[in-house]
C-alpha cells in the first residue's frame, strides 16, 4: 500500500490541476459574458456624449476565485453631459455677448435732440453729448454753442426772435434730413430715452419754461450789466440734466425711413431790445431829414414833418393789423 500511495497522490494532484485549469475556462466565460451584458447596458443607457472608444470591458478581478465580484469602479469612465444650473454662471454665446456689448456701448453715449428753426423750411436737428462728467452748467452752454451754431448767422444777429426756452417734443423725420413736430409736449415712454423720473410720475413738461430761461439767460460770476437786468447765477448740479430724455445713441438722419425720436425744440419770443432798436433805425432818417430841411428852410415845419408822418403811419398800420398780432401770438 505504501507503494502505490505516491502514485495515488500524483495522480489526485493532477486531477486537481486539470480541475483549476476549468475553473480558470469557466472563469473566462464568465468574464466574457459580463464583458457583452456590459456592452449591451452602455449602448442602451449612456448618453450619446460617451465617446465610443470608451473603455467599458476592462474588468479586474478582485480574487482569482469564480465567485468574486469585480470592480469597474476605475475602469468605466462615464462622462456626464453639462448640466447648468439657471442664473448661475452662465458664459453667454458669441451672439449674446455682443448684445451685451452694443448695450454696453449704448448706455455710455447718450445724446439730446435739440431742433433749431434756420434758414430751411424745416428744422435742423443738433445732437449733443452728454458724457457721465456733464452737470447742469456744461449742459446749457452746450445748448447755446449748438444754438448759435445752428441758427445762422442773420436770424442770430438781426431777428427779433431771439431764444427763450425750449419746449419737449417729439420729431418726425419723413425723408433723409428732414425734420419737424410731429407733437409738442410730449415725453417719451420707449426705454431708449434715459430720464428721471418717468411715466407716470413724470411732468410735462419736466421743466418749465420760466426754470429753462433762466437756466439759459444765467450770467457769469463777473456780470457788468447786472444794473440794466436781472442777474442769475449758473445752475448747479444735475437735476435739470437727469430730467430732459437722453437718447441712447445718435439718431439717424440720412435713413430714408420714417423715423420718430423725442427732444427738445428752440422756443422763441420777440425781443424788446432789438424791437427798439429797430424802430430807433426806422425812426433815424425822419428826424434827420427834419433837422436838414429847418437848417434851411426854418419856417417851413409842414415840409420837415412829411416823412415822420409817414413812417408813423406804415408803423401803425403795421402793428394794428389783425395778421401780425395773429402771427405774434401764434410764434410766441
Amino acid at each position: 500500500m505504501s507503494i502505490f500511495q505516491p502514485a495515488i497522490n500524483q495522480g489526485e494532484w493532477h486531477g486537481m490541476g486539470s480541475a483549476s485549469s476549468l475553473s480558470s475556462s469557466s472563469s473566462s466565460i464568465i468574464q466574457a459574458q459580463h464583458s457583452n451584458q456590459l456592452r449591451t447596458i452602455a449602448a442602451t443607457t449612456l448618453p450619446a456624449a460617451i465617446p465610443p472608444t470608451a473603455n467599458i470591458t476592462s474588468l479586474t478581478p478582485l480574487s482569482s476565485s469564480p465567485s468574486s465580484t469585480f470592480s469597474t469602479s476605475s475602469t468605466l469612465p462615464i462622462i456626464i453631459p453639462h448640466q447648468q444650473s439657471s442664473g448661475q454662471n452662465k458664459v453667454p454665446t458669441e451672439e449674446q455677448s455682443g448684445q451685451v456689448n452694443i448695450n454696453m456701448g449704448l448706455k455710455s453715449e447718450l445724446f439730446i435732440l435739440l431742433g433749431i428753426k434756420g434758414w430751411r423750411r424745416t428744422l435742423e436737428l443738433a445732437q449733443i453729448h452728454v458724457p457721465n462728467s456733464m452737470d447742469d452748467h456744461k449742459f446749457f452752454k452746450a445748448l447755446l454753442r449748438e444754438y448759435k451754431r445752428r441758427r445762422g448767422l442773420w436770424r442770430l444777429w438781426f431777428s427779433v426772435w431771439q431764444l427763450r426756452y425750449c419746449d419737449f417734443v417729439k420729431f418726425e423725420k419723413f425723408r433723409p434730413g428732414r425734420i419737424i413736430v410731429s407733437k409738442k409736449h410730449d415725453i417719451p415712454e420707449d426705454l431708449l430715452y434715459e430720464y428721471s423720473p418717468r411715466p407716470p410720475h413724470a411732468d410735462v413738461p419736466p421743466i418749465q419754461p420760466e426754470e429753462f430761461e433762466i437756466a439759459l439767460s444765467s450770467c457769469n460770476s463777473s456780470c457788468f450789466f447786472w444794473l440794466f437786468h436781472d442777474c442769475v447765477g449758473t445752475p448747479q448740479g444735475s437735476d435739470a440734466l437727469e430730467r430732459i430724455p437722453k437718447r441712447r445713441g445718435e439718431f439717424e438722419l440720412k435713413s430714408g425711413a420714417r423715423e420718430y425720436a423725442w427732444g427738445l425744440e428752440a422756443h422763441h419770443t420777440i425781443s424788446f431790445l432789438r424791437m427798439l432798436i429797430y424802430h430807433l433805425i426806422i425812426f433815424a432818417g425822419p428826424f434827420a431829414f427834419w433837422g436838414w430841411w429847418q437848417s434851411d428852410h426854418p419856417w417851413d415845419l409842414q415840409d420837415a414833418s412829411i416823412p415822420l408822418a409817414a413812417v408813423c403811419a406804415l408803423l401803425s398800420l403795421f402793428w394794428g393789423s389783425s395778421g401780425t398780432l395773429r402771427f405774434i401770438r401764434e410764434r410766441g
